[in-house]
């Protein structure tokens, strides 16, 4: 009888566990990323550009440490520096992700370059990126494609 009671115990026990668990998993979802766009390219530019914000919900300190997609050769973290009258950018190998804040990527400051891309980015279409992190898992992120002089996100738009 005693060996009964502490099995339906036990059972009891991780079903709450279960169930606590499944409605606040632990640092899931900690990395959201939003108003994600990218601006079409130009002619047969082997060129385009990336920008999101990314906001870290965790507790933890992250990184995001690189970019994938089958849009470009290759894609890579850069950001904007304005040196005298000239404006370079430079390669970042990584964007720290403090717990509570966001990261904005945006035209004049951080982006991701994609270079060699594979076709066009044409205005209204979309492709998709996959963001790697130090600690968390990879993400992959659909971009929408605004227009050549798009200063932000087609989604930010006000549609009254």
């Amino acid at each position: 009888m005693n060996t009964r009671r502490l099995v339906w115990s036990a059972l009891l026990v991780g079903l709450f566990v279960h169930s606590a668990l499944a409605e606040n998993p632990p640092e899931a979802n900690v990395i959201q990323v939003k108003q994600a766009w990218a601006r079409a390219s130009v002619g047969a530019g082997k060129m385009g550009v990336v920008y999101l914000t990314i906001e870290n919900r965790g507790s933890a300190p992250d990184s995001l440490i690189g970019v994938k997609t089958a849009a470009a050769a290759a894609a890579s973290i850069h950001e904007t520096v304005i040196e005298g009258d000239i404006t370079r950018m430079r390669p970042v190998s990584s964007l720290a992700l403090d717990p509570g804040n966001e990261v904005i990527l945006e035209p004049g400051g951080l982006h991701i370059m994609l270079m060699g891309l594979g076709a066009p980015l044409e205005q209204g279409q979309s492709f998709y990126i996959t963001l790697l992190f130090e600690k968390s898992p990879a993400l992959g992120v659909e971009i929408p494609i605004a227009s050549i002089g798009a200063m932000t996100s087609p989604s930010s738009h006000s549609h009254d």
